[in-house]
């Protein structure tokens, strides 16, 4: 099955499946490593909130300073009121860079300190452990995620006795070479202490 643009579309496969089907490529075509991609919700475990419930935080944090006629939060969060263009309340999570934007635009870093202490104390969950010695015994060495934390560097860390090249902002990005000697993880949307880049565009 292809895409409209001719490229291959993604298949949606069952667990023992994609089990079956990584046991084969890692021991068969060792020239074509597995990346992982990581999102919000592999650190749910770990206790660091998913983008929809940073949201909502930053919505009520926002009705609480701006609403002086008291309404129910569902009732005030427009895209009017927000000055968010098509807003839905209903999808938040799907909002989430301009409810940062809108919540944060005078101070921004006041908003790198919210998500600082979101994660402050978050430690890596079982699963990080298991990515973690994937990466530092096969040649499936590369993590891309859009989260801003440390989880994967410091499981590989505690667990593997490893420490990963963390291409933390796009100024890095120079230093990445195809042939890899340790882990790597991409951070497309920055570190944490770089910035986080929380653009809508």
């Amino acid at each position: 099955m292809a895409s409209n643009n001719g490229t291959p579309a993604a298949q949606k496969i069952t667990i023992h499946g994609f089990l079956n089907e990584f046991k084969r490529r890692h021991e068969q075509m060792e020239d074509r490593p597995f990346c992982w991609i990581l999102g919000s919700g592999a650190s749910v475990q770990s206790q660091i909130p998913t983008g929809e419930e940073l949201a909502r935080q930053w919505l009520k944090e926002l009705h609480d300073l701006e609403d002086f006629d008291k309404r129910p939060i569902e009732e005030w969060a427009t895209a009017e009121n927000l000055e968010i263009p098509d807003f839905d309340f209903a999808r938040v999570a799907n909002f989430y860079p301009w409810v940062f934007q809108r919540r944060f635009r005078d101070y921004r870093e006041q908003g790198y300190a919210f998500l600082e202490t979101a994660m402050d104390h978050a430690q890596p969950s079982f699963g990080y452990s298991v990515l973690a010695q994937i990466m530092a015994a096969t040649h499936h060495k590369v993590a891309v995620t859009t989260n801003f934390d440390n989880l994967i560097a410091d499981a590989l860390s505690i667990h593997a006795r490893i420490f990963p090249r963390v291409c933390g902002h796009e100024s890095l990005t120079g230093y990445i070479r195809a042939s890899l000697r340790r882990p790597l993880i991409a951070k497309i949307h920055r570190d944490l202490l770089l910035a986080p880049s929380i653009n809508p565009e």
